[in-house]
Parts: structure tokens; sequence; C-alpha cells
């Protein structure tokens, strides 16, 4: 068992994140599962990952999945892993340092009150199971006020916004719940729609034993509205689509698009067989282009990541 006192420097901090500063071996995985079975506990209690912490709160680590670990205040450990454990968690190499070098070269807009990014497909908005390094852990290690103020999917591509303290992300909060910003997506998709411009309005809903999976609903889903102009056609196979959705729902695009028989490039979960081509790679070919917020003086456009670049639309 190890007990460790938050001092006054980590008043207000994440969980998650004073534990990226002091064991900076324990993946965000396995602090999860910790945390699920008790064996890390603040003042004697079960919290979660994003719990804030206060000066003189106790963290208490136990044994079971911990197992043998070896930390100081310096941010260096060492660790034995438990029998049974999988090799992975070595493996895994989420250096602060590191993380900063990382997100600095993904930076391509900053002023005095916020971050964008352009992130890569394949790298997660937030951390879960599984999840080595999310945008979440990299703006943790750069700051414990920077706050992502909206969420890309991981294969997602693209502008990403992250506030730099809170009233900063307050302010973006709600322009969005008033839809006073605009989001440009750009898409590869299979077919062509049957009209250059259109509106996609259908309701969704999440599926399955998880809420893994969106369909579309009209009787129990929730009103979902995609604008759409299409931008290139490449013959009658495939086509670049211009995408704005109205409403933020969870994989909104990607299902709208399936639904009028244009799933988008690499999207096998919605799109089946039709989402790929021998020719293009099987990442996902979707790509937040462009965020505009008037209001706070933003407007910036992102390049498109090398699996779509090699088939650019002319515009």
């Amino acid at each position: 068992m190890q007990n460790f006192k938050v001092d006054e420097d980590n008043d207000g901090a994440r969980l998650d994140r004073w534990t990226k500063r002091f064991l900076p071996d324990v993946p965000h995985s396995m602090l999860n599962r910790m945390l699920r079975k008790g064996q890390m506990r603040v003042n004697g209690k079960k919290v979660e990952a994003n719990f804030r912490l206060k000066k003189g709160d106790e963290i208490v680590l136990k044994g079971g999945l911990l197992g043998e670990w070896e930390t100081n205040k310096s941010g260096t450990g060492k660790k034995k892993r438990p029998k049974g454990e999988r090799a992975e968690i070595d493996d895994v190499k989420a250096d602060p340092q590191e993380m900063i070098k990382d997100f600095e070269k993904l930076i391509i807009f900053e002023n005095n009150d916020y971050v964008i990014i352009n992130k890569p497909s394949g790298l997660p908005s937030q951390g879960g199971t599984g999840i080595k390094v999310s945008v979440d852990d990299m703006i943790g290690a750069v700051s414990e006020r920077y706050k992502l103020v909206h969420r890309l999917d991981r294969d997602t591509s693209g502008v990403l916004a992250i506030a730099k303290k809170t009233t900063a992300a307050a302010a973006f909060s709600k322009l969005l719940q008033n839809k006073e910003t605009t989001k440009i997506y750009w898409a590869l998709v299979r077919g062509v729609p049957p009209k250059m411009k259109g509106v996609i309005k259908l309701s969704l809903a999440k599926r399955g034993d998880k809420m893994e999976k969106v369909e579309v609903d009209d009787a129990d889903g929730k009103k979902s509205i995609t604008e759409y102009t299409v931008i290139e056609r490449l013959g009658k196979e495939m086509s670049w689509l211009e995408l704005s959705p109205i409403t933020g729902r969870t994989h909104q695009l990607r299902v709208h698009c399936a639904a009028i028989g244009c799933p988008i490039i690499g999207d096998g979960k919605y799109g089946g067989a039709d989402a790929f081509d021998k020719g293009l790679s099987n990442k996902l070919h979707l790509h937040a282009r462009r965020l505009v917020v008037k209001q706070l003086g933003i407007d910036v456009t992102a390049k498109l990541p090398p699996h779509m670049k090699s088939i650019e639309p002319n515009v």
C-alpha cells in the first residue's frame, strides 16, 4: 500500500493527470481498472479518473493489478509487471515531454484563449480502455488549465479546438449550444448523391450492448440534420462531399452518408465492403476541414492528412 498527499501545486488537478505526473508508467487503461476495483481511492472513496483533487486529499494505492510500483515525486518510476498482466503495458511510452513536443507539431492556430490543432486520424480525442495516448493526455501535459471544447471521432482527422482557460471553454460551449459555430467536413464517398446540394434529415439512435453503433430510427431517434455539397465528382464511382452538420450526433456524418447510398471511404462499420477501394488507404476518409467562430475571431482550415491528400479535390 502507498499513500500520497495532494500538495498546493496540484490543488484542482484531475486524478488522471495527477497520475501521469507522479505515476508516469501507469497507462490510462490500467488507471481505470484500478479505480473500478477500488485499488486506488481518494480519501477512502472510489472515484473516477476525472475527479478533481484538492490540497490535502489522500490518495491510497493498494495491491492487486497495481503490483509493486516504485514511484517518486520527481515524476520517474519503475514497475514490476504483475503475473498475467499484458505485455503491452511495458511498451507504453507516454512521456510528458514527448507528448508536449508532439502536440506542438499539430498546432495550426493559437491566440490568448485557444489552441487549434490538426488532429491526425487514429489519435483519440479522449482516453479510455486500451488507449495509450489521447489529445486530452497531451494537453494535460502542457497545462492543467487546457480543456477540450469539442471532440472528433478517433478515425476522423482535422480541426480540433482547445481552450486555455475555463472562461474561454465556457464561451465556446455557449456558442456551440446556440449553433453559432460553423464546422465544415470533407469526405470522399462511394458513388454520387442524386443532387449536387441537399439536406439529409434522418433521426439517429444508438444501438448495441455498449451503444457503440448508430442507426437511422425515425420513430425513436434524435433529430439529426446534415447539409452537403458535391465539390467534385470522380466519375460515377466516387465523389468528394463538403458536409456541414447542423446537429452534432455521434457518427452523424458517417451514418447519413451511408443512408443516402454514399458511404465514406474507409468506413467499414457503416458502409461494409462498398467503403473500400483497392487503390486507396483503408483509413477513414473524413476530415474536419474548417472551423469558423466569428465571435471569437476563429476561422481555421486544416490540410488534408496524407491518406486523403493523394486524391485531393481540385477546388
